[in-house]
């Protein structure tokens, strides 16, 4: 395994969440912490070699949570556009020129480090992969890890509201799948609904 191979995570919190009754939904209560800052906490305990937050809607707000947690964030001003213009964002903040960036969402609040490491050693087992998605049973999840070998081709994409969607449809022979010992990879919070479930299927 390359321990020395460079694996950047770039934290989606730029969005509406328009199908939410109340939003920002990344700033809502789950269990002691909110949201955002539980995926953050994982984050950090995990092996990411940098970490940029990419904000939008809810500039302040978002950024008054994330600071004190000593993230680094960067404002996309053309978030309406939709999740690509946010990737677009991140990966010209990046430092980092090499190895993976690890395209995180905000509102996956019960993934753990151990599932976030996981990806990371992966993809320091497999340098020459192009994308590394997770998956649980048939299904495919997030976090997705990219080659920054394709830095360019999405900077070059038109943004649109499907993020990096079109590089899994493009590549589908190069993409390393990796087996999860559980569905949240997929427990994302959309709804209203969503956030209830989840606060009472965890006990929170």
């Amino acid at each position: 395994m390359n321990d020395s191979l460079p694996v950047a995570c770039l934290l989606l919190c730029a969005g509406q969440g328009q199908r939410m009754r109340s939003s920002p939904k990344l700033l809502l209560p789950f269990g002691d912490d909110l949201v955002i800052t539980k995926v953050v906490r994982e984050i950090h305990a995990s092996s990411f070699d940098e970490l940029i937050a990419v904000t939008g809607f809810a500039q302040e707000k978002m950024e008054s949570v994330l600071g004190p947690l000593g993230v680094r964030t960067v404002f996309n001003p053309l978030y309406e556009a939709g999740m690509h213009a946010s990737i677009r964002t991140g990966l010209l903040a990046l430092r980092q020129t090499g190895g993976f960036v690890a395209i995180c969402l905000g509102d996956l609040p019960l993934l753990n480090k151990n599932h976030y490491q996981k990806l990371i050693e992966t993809a320091r087992r497999n340098p020459d992969a192009k994308i590394i998605a997770p998956t649980y049973g048939e299904k495919q999840g997030n976090p997705v890890l990219i080659s920054l070998a394709l830095k360019s081709e999405i900077l070059a994409h038109p943004d649109d509201d499907y993020g990096c969607s079109y590089l899994l449809k493009k590549y589908p022979d190069f993409i390393l799948k990796v087996d999860m010992q559980d569905d949240s990879i997929l427990t994302d919070i959309d709804t209203q609904e969503d956030y209830q479930c989840l606060l009472t299927t965890t006990n929170l």
